[in-house]
């Protein structure tokens, strides 16, 4: 897979377009300056630059992104598959993919979520900057959390693997399932403290 410098990429996207350096300026909100020195290669743009410029010349925000080294090729590769393969479903098709795309990332927040508020994971509690730490009174220092992190070093790793953890939560909304199809079924009400602390519905 070869490609071609950015500056000469956005030059030539520019001239096919019949835009000089002003008028893509206009049209993108980038500052004509900026342009040139991009055309020059002086400069690797940014994710959001290739935004503002791909959508004011209607070009491929992957692909641009691709040229300006920002993706890998075996990331562009998988990102064009992508493209490729969305380009391909009618506009029903495209719609259920897109509402199984939303329900997949919904749920992937809840099972993050139950493994941060069942499993945690007290490195990461403790690196987090904004919260302080005391004990008896004494505030932790960052040399002390990383001396309690110490002490853990070189014992058996036995925190459960992602699958583990994600087949856990699935198990758990599917016996809240149940249970509150019983409770429909003899016109009560179950109250689920499980779903009520790791939103499993």
């Amino acid at each position: 897979m070869t490609k071609q410098d950015f500056g000469s990429y956005l030059r030539e996207k520019r001239k096919t377009n019949n835009l000089s350096i002003v008028n893509l300026s206009k049209l993108s909100g980038v500052s004509n300056p900026y342009i040139s020195q991009l055309e020059n290669n002086k400069f690797k743009p940014s994710f959001e630059i290739i935004k503002k410029l791909t959508q004011a010349l209607n070009l491929n925000f992957n692909e641009a992104a691709w040229i300006a080294d920002l993706y890998t090729d075996e990331e562009y590769r998988q990102l064009k598959r992508e493209d490729d393969f969305i380009s391909s479903l009618s506009l029903e098709e495209e719609r259920r993919y897109n509402e199984d795309q939303i329900l997949a990332a919904e749920d992937n927040f809840k099972i993050n979520r139950f493994k941060m508020t069942k499993y945690v994971d007290l490195e990461d509690f403790l690196n987090n900057d904004s919260r302080s730490f005391f004990i008896k009174g004494h505030r932790l220092t960052n040399e002390k959390i990383k001396a309690l992190i110490d002490l853990f070093d070189g014992l058996e790793n036995n925190y459960p693997s992602d699958e583990e953890i994600e087949l856990e939560f699935n198990n758990l909304r599917k016996q809240n399932k149940e249970l509150q199809r019983k409770a429909e079924e003899i016109g009560g009400f179950v109250l689920n403290t499980d779903s009520l602390i790791f939103d499993l519905d």
